[in-house]
């Protein structure tokens, strides 16, 4: 399915209007650098792989993985972790060069 079809289906079948950027690979060898990482930092339960879509990542403010929730975890379930990231202030760790996504 090219972009404008997978919104055209959310808007119709999943009542959800949002800019689709462009479709990418998450899994197998042509997945995108930023999910490789993401994934190799925070596993899901059956192994690293996106089983189906709205998996979700909370980052925190140097881009790390904090947390994974997979598909059937309503977006609400992430809130205290989101308020407790929030909270965070910077440290001196965070002042240093954050890991570089790497594509091999």
């Amino acid at each position: 399915m090219d972009n404008q079809k997978i919104k055209t289906w959310n808007a119709g079948n999943e009542g959800k209007d949002f800019q689709v950027f462009y479709k990418i690979a998450v899994n197998g060898a042509c997945a995108h650098p930023l999910y490789t990482y993401m994934k190799s930092k925070k596993g899901g339960w059956f192994g690293d792989a996106i089983k189906w879509n709205y998996t979700k990542f909370l980052i925190d403010r140097m881009g790390r993985p904090v947390n994974r929730y997979g598909p059937n975890e309503a977006p609400m379930t992430a809130e205290d972790a989101i308020k407790a990231e929030l909270k965070k202030g910077m440290t001196v760790e965070d002042a240093t060069e954050p890991e570089v996504i790497k594509k091999e």
